[in-house]
């Protein structure tokens, strides 16, 4: 590891302390939650809370997804400052510029698919002349080709898998499909990043672990609409994460609460007790991500005047199945 990684690590592992974690959650009290203004004096004494009353807008347009790309946007400009403040080295910022690119990934699959009445108000990744290729283009062709200008890591998964599809017009497009193959890629080039970082302990195998988990969401939401037996699609996971799975009612609801927990929870648990190591990268890029979807989830409730009682409920299902999947420690 060189000094300059060193520095970097040491910076992140000094800024965890200043997250919102998974272990937080019993902190969160009624009180907290009796309105927006006693929400946000709790968050004072985290980093986000700057990120959140300099970007988050409560109007009638708020939605979960609006404040965690706020919030998002605001993180991940301040690590990609901290990263050139610090000089990490190429491996390190190749492994954390192709992490990040799955906001960027996200945004792109979502123009595709409402590429006729794009939004950019909705968009905090993409620049704004990215929109207006994918709303003016009408094949995959022409698509391939603009985005040869771009010179992202998000865009070179795209052109990786879009030639596959280039004698196609973008209305006949199956975006699902190319959404789950440029994510079999995205994986498969952040697994090769991370390999090329020592010293690690647990990173490889908590990238498999989500990457499993990822897929294992879609076949488990396929398997309760459609009122099927779970054990089967349960067999092939780590038992901690399963019992997690079936503890929960099984309804679409209790599958959005207990993967957005298994998500990033099991690895977080897994990385803290690393020592200091490339783990600690991950880590943080977790805890930064749980940290923004557990509050922009509250956010969003209680601007939609849901009461505490509701909320501190759906707070206290994430520490169920936490407390299932630390379990085994």
């Amino acid at each position: 590891m060189s000094t300059a990684d060193l520095k970097f690590i040491e910076i992140l592992k000094t800024r965890m302390h200043r997250c919102v974690t998974p272990d937080t959650l019993p902190k969160i009290t009624p009180t907290h939650l009796s309105d927006l203004g006693s929400f946000i004096t709790f968050l004072v004494s985290y980093d986000i809370s700057r990120c959140f009353q300099t970007y988050v807008k409560l109007d009638e347009s708020i939605s979960v997804n609006r404040v965690f790309s706020a919030l998002s946007r605001c993180w991940v400009s301040d690590l990609r400052y901290v990263i050139n403040l610090a000089h990490a080295s190429s491996a390190l910022r190749k492994f954390i510029d192709l992490y990040l690119s799955k906001f960027e990934i996200s945004e792109f699959i979502n123009a595709l698919r409402e590429r006729e009445s794009i939004d950019k108000g909705h968009y905090y990744f993409l620049k704004a002349e990215v929109l207006d290729k994918v709303g003016y283009v009408r094949n995959v062709n022409d698509l391939i080709n603009a985005l040869k200008d771009v010179r992202r890591p998000w865009s070179r998964l795209f052109n990786y898998v879009l030639p596959k599809y280039s004698n196609t017009s973008l209305g006949d497009l199956n975006v699902s499909t190319v959404e789950e193959l440029v994510y079999d890629r995205f994986w498969r080039d952040l697994m090769i990043a991370g390999r090329k970082l020592h010293p690690k302990i647990k990173l490889t195998s908590c990238l498999r672990l989500i990457q499993m988990i990822s897929k294992l969401e879609r076949e488990v939401r396929r398997t309760v609409i459609s009122n099927e037996d779970l054990s089967s699609t349960l067999r092939k996971v780590p038992a901690v994460i399963s019992n997690a799975i079936e503890a929960a009612e099984t309804s679409v609801q209790e599958l959005d609460t207990v993967f957005g927990a298994i998500r990033y929870m099991y690895c977080i648990n897994e990385l803290k007790f690393s020592p200091l190591s490339y783990d600690i990268v991950l880590n943080y890029l977790l805890i930064k991500e749980w940290e923004s979807f557990l509050i922009s989830f509250i956010t969003y409730l209680m601007a939609r005047g849901f009461d505490k009682e509701y909320i501190l409920e759906r707070v206290g299902r994430w520490w169920k199945v936490y407390g299932y999947l630390v379990k085994s420690k």
